[in-house]
């Protein structure tokens, strides 16, 4: 399977959609299993920057924006962009996700500006003194090559499972939506939005979304899952709304895979493997 490559990446728009119903418990159907080759390569996004200033960060200002350090000329009007919640104890949950308005740089300034209000306070850390420590990341969930769910309930959900020799190379590819598996007894194991299962082969997951737009009881776990498979790459992912661990290597005995830059945001869970997450 091949929707784009990095000589040739997808510029406007594709779109895989699972819709229907998991008939029974054990299937594995309404969704993408691979044990061969599968590449999917969006347009190069730039998937996060801090922040190094906000503005409208209360729930008074009509619009929020923010500088960043990072020259986000990616980025699009109408992109959807996660705003983390920025307090220690996170009860209730006050994530927001934004849609972008304009990007523009000015006097060597990088600004990104919103469409809509922000409810929320969204403050950096201070240290003892006062004075900003570290301000937090924006996170771009918006790709060209899209992967979803044509409904969000948990068992009209689809997955993509790669096994034995399959080689995925997915990059930059906003997957939304899917994953059957939660943290019930009863739910349906190992149908995670993706998952590398018992794999002989390397695998790349670079500069991709894995995010859910609402949070269903149970919970949805886990975004991106590594079992049993090895010498693979996970890189400047985004993982948002997930349950127990956004990216999760489940027996912990894999080796050699690299993780590296990735960011996993709004996720629940005790860390109890079977049943929580």
């Amino acid at each position: 399977l091949v929707v784009g490559t990095a000589a040739a990446p997808v510029i406007a728009k594709a779109e895989i959609v699972f819709s229907g119903t998991a008939a029974s418990e054990g299937e594995w159907g309404l969704g993408l299993i691979a044990f061969g080759k599968v590449t999917m390569h969006g347009t190069v996004k730039t998937p996060h920057s801090r922040v190094v200033y906000g503005a409208g960060t209360e729930s008074s200002d009509p619009v929020w924006w923010a500088v960043t350090p990072t020259l986000l000329d990616t980025w699009e009007s109408g992109d959807k962009v996660v705003l983390p919640d920025t307090r220690v104890i996170k009860t209730p949950d006050e994530v927001e996700v934004l849609e972008v308005d304009y990007v523009i740089t000015l006097d060597g300034t990088h600004i990104v500006a919103f469409k809509s209000n922000v409810v929320k306070d969204h403050f950096g850390y201070t240290d003892s003194d006062g004075a900003p420590a570290w301000e937090h990341h924006l996170l771009n969930l918006t790709r060209s090559v899209v992967v979803r769910s044509e409904s969000t309930a948990h068992l009209n959900r689809g997955h993509m499972a790669f096994l034995d020799f399959a080689e995925p190379d997915l990059r930059y590819v906003e997957v939304r939506v899917m994953g059957r598996t939660t943290n019930a007894a009863c739910a349906q194991i190992g149908r995670y939005p993706v998952h590398m299962h018992k794999m002989a082969a390397v695998f790349n997951v670079e500069g991709c979304s894995v995010h859910n737009t609402v949070r269903n009881s149970p919970g949805a776990k886990w975004g991106i899952t590594v079992h049993n498979s090895n010498f693979g790459t996970l890189k400047n992912n985004v993982v948002h709304k997930f349950d127990g661990a956004g990216i999760a290597f489940e027996d912990g005995t894999e080796y050699k895979n690299v993780c590296d830059g990735n960011i996993v945001c709004d996720v629940y869970g005790t860390g109890d493997r079977f049943n929580k997450g």
